[in-house]
């Protein structure tokens, strides 16, 4: 079974939302995320979206993008991506879903990628530009793969689009809270949001997860009720940015991140 589907049959018998957590690869070096994803995993991080760095993001705000470009100049390549995933895998049996743009992928061939993926350990990838009407080729070959591949919602997604992605999305749905690029915020429209996810579970036979903006423990506790899981990037991203040279570095994320784990 396929670790992203024991996860979520774990998280639903026992009553708890998922909280996934966003790394950029590499960021602020590789050996800081893979024992950042082994630690908090530790801790009750149910998952992680692991970002492999590109150059031209079209969801990513400024503060991935700031991490990316950062890892870039450090070195990150495919190959240490992979290496990255087997190090976490020896040590934990965390889910892992890779993040990344169609071009990273597909330059490298649908199958080769998705064999050195699995191959490494991960258990799922989110492509945002990647629409479920040019996504057939890749479904088939992840799915052979073992891998799920997961597809985003917006808030503005109409209700043909919604049911498209809710029945081809595999682990769960990606339900991003507002129009727009990643970014933690201060406030969320709670009324719009909670409409939209109403829709979206409704088509889902999986999962449904929010993120984009969720920075806080008032952002779980306003949506525990409509969403499956929450999704912390760029708010995570601030902590490791802010204490990329410390020593702290990992015990600080753990304290950012435990007041969110205990809310679900």
């Amino acid at each position: 079974m396929n670790r992203l589907d024991k996860k979520f049959q774990e998280l639903k018998r026992s009553k708890k939302k998922a909280i996934s957590a966003f790394l950029t690869a590499g960021f602020p070096t590789v050996t800081a995320t893979e024992n950042l994803a082994v630690e908090l995993a530790e801790r009750g991080v149910d998952l992680f979206e692991i970002g492999f760095p590109f150059s031209d993001p079209i969801a990513d705000g400024p503060t991935i993008q700031k991490s990316s470009e950062a890892s870039l100049r450090s070195g990150m390549s495919w190959t240490k991506l992979l290496t990255l995933s087997s190090r976490i895998r020896k040590r934990s049996q965390v889910p892992l879903v890779l993040m990344t743009y169609a071009n990273a992928l597909f330059c490298r061939g649908w199958e080769k990628s998705a064999r050195d993926l699995a191959r490494a350990g991960f258990d799922g990838i989110i492509i945002p530009d990647l629409i479920p009407e040019e996504g057939t080729d890749a479904e088939k070959v992840f799915r052979k793969a073992g891998l799920k591949l997961i597809y985003i919602l917006a808030p503005t997604s109409s209700p043909e689009r919604i049911r498209s992605v809710a029945r081809k999305s595999a682990g769960f749905v990606y339900c991003v809270s507002v129009t727009g690029v990643t970014g933690a915020r201060a406030t969320l429209p709670q009324t719009e949001i909670k409409n939209f996810l109403k829709k979206v579970k409704k088509q889902a036979s999986v999962p449904v997860l929010l993120g984009f903006g969720i920075s806080n423990s008032g952002h779980i506790r306003a949506f525990k009720d409509s969403a499956d899981g929450f999704i912390i990037g760029s708010a995570l991203i601030k902590v490791l940015e802010k204490y990329r040279r410390s020593p702290s570095l990992v015990r600080q994320a753990k304290n950012f991140m435990m007041p969110l784990i205990k809310e679900r």
